[in-house]
């Protein structure tokens, strides 16, 4: 517990034969940490054929649950986050990969086409309800002009263009002296902006070219503005009505179909780590050479394991590592009730195997100096029922939450006996609206002669003495921990003249 957990360097010798049911057998019991086999001697391994079957399976299963999620109905709302659902337990049962991936395309086959047209389908009416929208806003600026839209553009003799400017009397004075005739009305909006509708002989192309400043208005259609305005309105509620069945379909499948393609996924999944772990095997032509890191607690069991798969025809080798110089995979062994400890301690980096395990110094350090500096059983009550609220109901769906409402019932517990200790109870709440005398404290008592609780809102100068001493000791641990550490190192000197000079 002050140091890393112990590793030992694994190595494991057997014939091919045993290689498929011992990965599996590892693989189930989570004993070792299998590393890539680095020597001279053996060949380096291969990957399962059937990783590709794997991961083809797996990307599409994968691809249709991407886009079932986003057409998910959810829940919305504080009731939702604070009501969440836990996912639905599917029992499977073993069975050879080649099963799996059978039902795997069973359940592809039945949905996976549906889903990808649906989505094109729906993809396709956003599309052109955005070119509705786009059509409507442009009418819409039309409208005070109360044309045809079908006269805009090109026919035989004349060239109609229609737009919308900013500076009407620019546009005008651009097309005096020419064939251009135009007309113009008020489109309202928040600047002055005029709908200009620009006229004139086919021969005089050019000329109408020159006339600006308008920006101009392509509008496909034909009608009068109000009939087209109607005629895209009713495409629109068409659109989206065909829409909202797209997207219920989806939400059907994925409601009564999530749990089997979330099911058949991790099966999947978990076999092709399977057949992707052979690639760092060594291999000769008749054998496999497994090397890879274990607890040195668990080296027996690893080996019985190995033996029992294998009929004792394996060769095993476990070499507890010594501390100097060594990069072996950390594993830090925490009491039950300072597990959350470490989550704190991830926010910094993990120690090295050759470093002391700072994370329980860590945790309770803040939580004794959070309780100090708080110091009101109040505010302490509440973050205890709080974080109990948040560790027993949103726990079972979140580990973060779990860790830190667990840090945070030790620091609201720790925080009201401070509280009880300094006097205060939400300040001075209680002697000024209970007991009618701010001056009164919570209760009295006499401990090995010394007088509780401290008035820490009266006598602040005992509390500064005392946070003085804690954070000395504080100190002063840090650089005993530091002199051990060199000393397990076998760095005497050091440990001498960095900690003791």
């Amino acid at each position: 517990m002050i140091f890393p957990s112990p590793m030992s360097r694994v190595a494991i010798l057997t014939h091919q034969r045993h290689s498929d049911a011992l990965v599996e057998r590892l693989h189930q019991a989570g004993l070792m940490e299998i590393s890539q086999t680095r020597r001279e001697e053996v060949a380096e391994g291969r990957m399962h054929p059937q990783v590709d079957a794997c991961a083809s399976r797996e990307l599409r299963l994968t691809r249709i649950l991407d886009i079932l999620k986003k057409y998910e109905q959810k829940k919305k709302g504080l009731r939702a986050a604070l009501r969440p659902s836990l996912p639905e337990k599917r029992p499977v049962h073993r069975c050879p990969l080649e099963e799996k991936l059978a039902e795997a395309e069973e359940v592809l086959e039945d949905i996976e086409s549906f889903i990808i047209d649906a989505e094109e389908r729906i993809e396709d009416i956003d599309r052109r309800l955005d070119d509705l929208e786009d059509t409507e806003d442009k009418v819409r600026l039309l409208a005070p002009l109360d044309i045809d839209l079908s006269w805009l553009g090109t026919s035989r003799y004349v060239v109609v263009r229609a737009g919308v400017t900013t500076d009407r009397e620019a546009l005008l004075q651009s097309a005096e002296g020419t064939e251009v005739t135009v007309l113009s009305a008020p489109a309202g909006g928040d600047r002055e902006t005029w709908a200009v509708l620009l006229v004139a002989h086919v021969d005089h192309q050019e000329e109408l070219r020159a006339v600006r400043p308008y920006e101009e208005l392509e509008v496909t259609g034909k009608g009068f503005p109000p009939q087209m305005l109607e005629h895209l309105a009713k495409e629109k509620r068409e659109l989206k009505k065909k829409r909202r069945g797209l997207i219920q379909d989806l939400q059907e499948i994925y409601r009564s179909r999530k749990s089997d393609i979330l099911a058949i996924r991790e099966e999947i999944q978990l076999e092709k780590q399977r057949r992707e772990i052979p690639e760092r095997f060594g291999t000769t032509s008749y054998t496999v050479l497994i090397e890879g890191w274990c607890l040195a607690g668990h080296a027996e069991r690893l080996r019985e394991a190995v033996e029992e798969v294998t009929g004792g025809q394996a060769a095993f080798s476990a070499r507890e590592m010594p501390r100097e110089g060594n990069q072996a995979p950390i594993h830090l062994a925490m009491p039950r009730w300072a597990a959350s400890f470490r989550t704190f301690l991830e926010l910094f980096a993990l120690p090295k195997y050759d470093e002391i395990n700072p994370a329980l110094f860590l945790g309770i350090s803040l939580i004794l100096f959070f309780a100090i500096m708080l110091g009101d059983a109040g505010y302490g009550l509440l973050i205890f029922i709080i974080s109990l609220w948040a560790y027993l109901r949103l726990g079972p769906y979140s580990s973060t939450v779990k860790n830190w409402s667990f840090l945070g019932l030790w620091m609201g517990l720790s925080t009201v006996v401070a509280g009880f200790l300094f006097n205060g109870f939400f300040g001075d709440f209680i002697p000024r609206f209970v007991y009618g005398n701010p001056d009164a404290t919570l209760y009295q008592a006499s401990v090995l002669g010394y007088s509780l609780p401290i008035d820490a809102l009266h006598k602040p100068l005992v509390i500064l003495v005392m946070t003085l001493i804690i954070g000395l000791a504080h100190l002063n641990l840090g650089i005993v921990l530091a002199a051990y550490q060199n000393y397990k190192r076998g760095r005497v000197k050091a440990a001498v003249v960095e900690q003791g000079g």
